[in-house]
């Protein structure tokens, strides 16, 4: 029952949200990103890492509270609502 209800409660979430594919763009982005932080020592986690390729691949500003890892990638517009 509350698997149904909660169920429900996320897809009528998920109708607000645009969902944007995962492409070879973003990809080719990630790799890049990751390639320069690592040169300079300062790596980030690998989900932080493809969710701000695709932000950069669709010049879209994130919107987060871990501007600590993401202010390291260069270009990448950030905004934190907190």
């Amino acid at each position: 029952m509350h698997f149904e209800k909660n169920l429900k409660v996320l897809e009528e979430f998920l109708s607000y949200l645009n969902i944007l594919p995962f492409v070879s763009e973003d990809t080719n982005k990630a790799a890049k990103i990751r390639v320069e932080l690592e040169k300079v020592g300062k790596p980030i986690g690998p989900f932080d890492l493809l969710i701000a390729s695709q932000a950069l691949s669709n010049r879209l500003t994130l919107v987060t509270n871990n501007e600590k890892e993401l202010n390291r990638i260069k270009d990448l517009k950030i905004e934190n609502w907190l």
